[in-house]
């Protein structure tokens, strides 16, 4: 029942950070605001950790990531060392998680028109 626990919570932790990352891009691109998105300091952080999660829990830098990096949030740094290796807790708590999805519900909802 632990495991199972801690694989859905695991589960909704990536889905939160994968689709808003997705919403919020979309959102900004339609209302002319994309530009500004991407000057925000977690913006490349988030889009390589949002990749990651989406290619099997997997660092597979294409060559706008490697332009990049490193890139540094809340005191992690992705580097091009990692390419081709797995994200794991060590890199990325679930505090630190959760730390990145309020930066970006507080940009959501207070730096956008």
């Amino acid at each position: 029942m632990r495991i199972a626990c801690e694989e859905l919570y695991e589960s909704a932790h990536r889905s939160a950070i994968k689709e808003l990352f997705s919403l919020t891009k979309l959102y900004c691109h339609r209302t002319s605001q994309l530009q500004e998105l991407k000057f925000q300091p977690w913006f490349q952080f988030w889009r390589i950790i949002r990749n990651c999660w989406a290619h099997d829990m997997t660092f597979n830098f294409n060559p706008d990531e490697k332009a990049v990096l490193p890139v540094t949030w809340f005191g992690v740094t992705i580097e091009l060392t990692m390419n081709g290796k797995h994200l794991t807790h060590g890199h990325f708590s679930h505090e630190k998680l959760r730390e990145l999805i309020e930066t970006a519900q507080s940009y959501v909802k207070h730096e956008l028109a």
